[in-house]
Formats: C-alpha cells, sequence, structure tokens
C-alpha cells in the first residue's frame, strides 16, 4: 500500500490512518523541491541527491520510520494504540508516537544519532558533546498530550514523555531525566 505524503500536512480523519514519519517526509520532500536542478558531475561522483536542508529531515523520518516498525509489535490485542505524527499547535508541529496501552499513555520523541554518543547532563541530553534541549521538548509534548487527551475524555490523563534513540553508538548515563525516560530504540517495546 502507497500513502501519499504530500497531502498529510493537515490533520485526517483518523490519526490512526497516519503513517509513521508522516510529517518529516513531508517537510524533507518540501525541502527537496526546492532543489533547482542537479549537475551531472554529482550523479557520476554518486553524491546524495540530498540538498543540506533536506538530509535532516530525511534522517530523522528513517528513525521515525525505525521506531514505528518496533511499536508495530505492541500487540493491540492485549490493548496497545500506537498513533504516529500526531499533530499539535497551530503549526506544523507534531508528537513523533503517542502509544497508549496497559501501562498508560506515552509520548515518544524519536531521535535518529546512528553511531553517536548519547551522555545526561544534570537536565541536558549530550549527542558526541553537544547539548540538545531534548529533554524540555519532550516534557512539553507530554504535557501538550496529557492536556488535550484530558480535555478530550474528561478525566485527567497524563502522557508519561520518553526519548527514544536509534542506532546509538552509546546510551550513557541517567535512563531517567527530569521525568523523561531514555531509551535505546531496539527495546522501546520492553521499556513500556
Amino acid at each position: 500500500m502507497v500513502t501519499d505524503l504530500t497531502q498529510s500536512a493537515a490533520p485526517t480523519a483518523s490519526l490512526a490512518s497516519r503513517p509513521p514519519a508522516a510529517s518529516v517526509i513531508t517537510q524533507c520532500l518540501a525541502e527537496q523541491s526546492k532543489l533547482t536542478g542537479r549537475k551531472r558531475i554529482a550523479d557520476i561522483l554518486g553524491l546524495s541527491p540530498l540538498t543540506d536542508d533536506a538530509l535532516p529531515w530525511f534522517t530523522g523520518a528513517l528513525g521515525e520510520l525505525a521506531v514505528g516498525r518496533e511499536l508495530a509489535r505492541l500487540d493491540a490485542a492485549k490493548g496497545w494504540v500506537v498513533l504516529h505524527s500526531v499533530p499539535v499547535g497551530n503549526r506544523d508541529s507534531d508528537i513523533d508516537h503517542v502509544v497508549i496501552g496497559p501501562a498508560g499513555v506515552f509520548t515518544i520523541n524519536t531521535k535518529h544519532h546512528s553511531g553517536q554518543r548519547i551522555s545526561t547532563g544534570r537536565s541536558l541530553i549530550f549527542v558526541s558533546g553537544q547539548a540538545k534541549p531534548y529533554i524540555r521538548n519532550s516534557v512539553f509534548e507530554a504535557e501538550r498530550a496529557s492536556k488535550r487527551l484530558t480535555e478530550a475524555v474528561g478525566f485527567p490523563v497524563t502522557a508519561h514523555p520518553v526519548l527514544a534513540f536509534v542506532d546509538p553508538k552509546e546510551l550513557a548515563g541517567k535512563r531517567d531525566l527530569d521525568g523523561v525516560h531514555l531509551v535505546d530504540a531496539a527495546g522501546l517495546r520492553s521499556a513500556l
């Protein structure tokens, strides 16, 4: 089945029908469409056809697709529901994955840093030594989801933030930081 992702900027009738990485693929395609031409020498040399602006979106999409495959292995018969690329806010922002199941509600923020060392500081994540605001962003996403779900169902719902790192060289330090659970994406199902 082929899904047309060029039209996925607007929310679909059902969030359950959104494939993993729908939003980031749309962004990647938008950036790539700005490419006006490609020199034949680039093809001959085997250079990547992706523009510098499209490449981060492409890498992010690969990560979200990997996490989506892992989450697809959760057993729906046991009550697990997985939503991907859940739109939030007024712009193109989304929550990579929302998982609802017997263990609770989880917002999963996917980060694809293949072969890089991931470590923790006091309230920060470091990717190959560079500080990233992933903790703050993950907490914000979970709070946003909690608020929207509570409004929708009429009783308090707490979403728990999870940061899933795809193919890290190493995941060092604390696994829980400011209420955010950090996992290697390969072990995501068991962490839930």
